[in-house]
């Protein structure tokens, strides 16, 4: 877990992390044992990329802050 993700992604809505390794081996079994709750995550997750992480919204903020440098 990085706290840079927490201003891309809710985590433990959108994305998982973990803190420790140790975590890894009880959150792979928890979501390979619960497809809704993984789907869950998995849908969020890319319904977040699609509206905020693309080349075009990239793009535009690049664009933006030049706008707001340069002019």
């Amino acid at each position: 877990h990085q706290k840079a993700i927490e201003s891309l992604f809710k985590p433990g809505k959108e994305i998982i992390t973990y803190r420790e390794q140790e975590e890894i081996p009880e959150l792979v079994g928890f979501y390979i044992k619960n497809s809704y709750a993984r789907k869950e995550v998995t849908k969020k997750g890319r319904k977040r990329v699609l509206a905020e992480h693309t080349y075009v919204k990239r793009l535009q903020i690049i664009t933006e802050t030049l706008k707001k440098r340069f002019a």
